[in-house]
């Protein structure tokens, strides 16, 4: 397996767990629980970050 394949199996482990993370904020802010919700929307920051990131190394390999 090469490193393009384990960026791609990375990739979308994260874009799952994004769409989890989501779903738990919106919930928790419904529920007005703003620490846990606070405390998912940095995990999603640092999500994002990780994708975007990815997304970028992959573009590069493509090239």
């Amino acid at each position: 397996m090469n490193i393009k394949d384990k960026l791609k199996i990375r990739l979308d482990l994260i874009n799952n767990q994004i769409e989890i993370y989501k779903k738990n904020t919106i919930k928790e802010i419904e529920k007005e629980e703003m620490i846990p919700a606070t405390s998912d929307l940095l995990m999603l920051r640092d999500l994002k970050e990780q994708q975007g990131l990815i997304k970028s190394l992959l573009d590069e390999k493509e090239e």
